[in-house]
């Protein structure tokens, strides 16, 4: 059975999981290996996907990267709880992205 999908991006945290491994100076490797110390199964390439928009991101994974980032799921997800909408920083990133 073929997955139908409305856009090539899988994912909306890519973007603020890359600025918060970059803020932390940690390559990609590093930070699956720490997240697997946390007892998470992230690889290079699980976080590069992510990072790239080309992977889901489980429910289970999004705790996992909020534990270690010390941060709350609206903070990685980029949504503002005042307007209910994601931060322009998020949507300027997203434009960027498409072009």
């Amino acid at each position: 059975m073929r997955k139908i999908t409305t856009s090539e991006q899988k994912n909306i945290i890519g973007c603020r999981v890359r600025q918060l491994r970059m803020a932390r100076k940690l390559t990609q490797d590093e930070l699956a290996a720490k997240l697997q110390v946390n007892g998470y199964n992230f690889s290079k390439l699980t976080i590069l996907r992510i990072e790239l928009g080309k992977r889901l991101v489980t429910d289970i994974e999004l705790k996992g990267l909020c534990e270690f980032f010390e941060t709350d799921p609206n903070s990685i997800l980029d949504y503002d709880l005042q307007s209910g909408q994601k931060t322009a920083s998020a949507s300027k990133e997203s434009l960027n992205r498409r072009f």
